[in-house]
């Protein structure tokens, strides 16, 4: 396709065993899994007794008044007193085997074929820098809803980008990186909920490539 006017340009071959796979839910959830945890901050904090403010005196006698033996202030049970079990700063990676990682990939993909939710251009060059052009040319090619509907275009965009492509990349950068619900990647980062989280995928055919190579199997 013709990334501009959405008019066939040429007829391509994709390999059944990256685009016509198995869709394993269950894959697909582990690979979600582990891509979030990755991307959680994980400095949530809770204080200690020790780490509260007050006074350690006991706050009442330890026997004689008939009520429950206390200690400190500061313990969890009091207005203003410690966190018990509370979370602390730390890591939410998880891990998962690279092959299952690439099992996703090739569902998502598979998914997205098989919903005729996948788009593959020549190239992504534009001549414009501007906003407006880009929300225009979504919509004439059918990829974004109408703007009646009130809906958000949801697309992630594929390209590889490269070293020798990278400034000729720079108008579509500009001018999609302010419409809501479109998302620019480069295909050698591409994530599987990204990509999920997307109703269309838009991808370049140095991108294709890239990802049949990946993904063909051993």
């Amino acid at each position: 396709m013709d990334f501009e006017t959405n008019d066939p340009v040429d007829i391509i071959d994709v390999q059944r065993s990256v685009f016509a796979s198995p869709i394993r839910t269950d894959i697909v959830h582990r690979a979600v899994t582990y891509e979030r945890n990755m991307k959680r901050q994980g400095t949530h904090n809770t204080r200690t007794r020790s780490e509260v403010r007050g006074s350690t005196r006991k706050v009442q006698p330890q026997k004689g008044l008939g009520r429950a033996r206390h200690g400190t202030r500061r313990a969890p049970q009091f207005v203003g007193g410690a966190k018990a079990h509370g979370p602390v700063p730390r890591s939410h990676e998880t891990e998962i085997q690279r092959k299952v990682w690439l099992m996703a990939l090739r569902s998502v993909l598979s998914a997205k074929y098989a919903q005729d939710q996948l788009v593959i251009v020549d190239n992504m060059e534009i001549e414009s820098y501007k906003t407006s052009d880009f929300a225009r040319m979504i919509r004439s090619n059918g990829w974004s809803p109408a703007t009646a509907t009130g809906r958000h275009p949801s697309i992630m965009m594929l390209p590889l980008m490269e070293p020798d492509n990278i400034t000729a990349l720079d108008n579509l950068e500009l001018a999609s990186r302010n419409v809501q619900g479109v998302s620019l990647m480069n295909a050698s980062d591409a994530e599987v909920y990204e990509i999920l989280r997307h109703d269309y995928l838009i991808m370049d055919r140095k991108a294709l490539d890239l990802l049949q190579d990946i993904l063909k199997p051993m």
